[in-house]
């Protein structure tokens, strides 16, 4: 990978809705567990109140009740695909490499570069792509993606050739 990049974006960081956007591009069914779990802990307390106010000496412990809505809620929010991005940006931020990305096609990959690293990710790597919303998604693995957004590019039109180009490249490489 030593000439010079065809397409190139201009700098720019991953924000929450790409990663929303990645989020809905994923399998999730792993997480309707969560949501069934969220519902049984609700139904586990509901059942817990109504037979404790049925014996004979009526008791509430309303702080094991609190715990158990808490814990509830909490599931339910570890299910939702925005605070998953939200927590995913969160500690992003945090490590660091995190920083402004510029995206460049070559021949034979995808050069990715920001000012504390370069990655060059040759065609063959790429599992598939996926171009929704205004963003490319192109996928290492099934979960693993870089996201280049509409906005990463001056024009529409720069937008539209570096996908094709990307399309064009993995669709030649990939066939069955």
């Amino acid at each position: 990978m030593s000439e010079e990049p065809r397409l190139q974006s201009k700098p720019f960081n991953v924000d929450l809705d790409d990663l929303v956007a990645l989020a809905g591009q994923v399998d999730q069914s792993s997480m309707r567990w969560f949501r069934r779990g969220a519902v049984a802990i609700l139904l586990l307390v509901a059942v817990t109140v109504v037979l404790e106010q049925s014996i004979e000496r009526p008791y509430v412990d309303w702080m094991l009740v609190g715990v158990g809505v808490f814990c509830a809620f909490g599931t339910l929010m570890v299910s939702s695909v925005r605070f998953r991005g939200w927590l995913w940006l969160k500690f992003a931020r945090r490590r660091p490499l995190h920083g402004p990305q510029t995206y460049a096609l070559r021949s034979d990959g995808l050069l990715v570069s920001g000012a504390k690293g370069k990655t060059e990710v040759p065609w063959t790597s790429v599992h598939h792509v996926a171009l929704e919303d205004g963003r490319l998604f192109v996928f290492l693995s099934e979960r693993l993606a870089f996201v280049v957004p509409r906005r990463a590019f001056d024009s529409g039109a720069e937008f539209a050739a570096f996908t094709a180009t990307v399309q064009q490249q993995w669709k030649k490489l990939h066939r069955l």
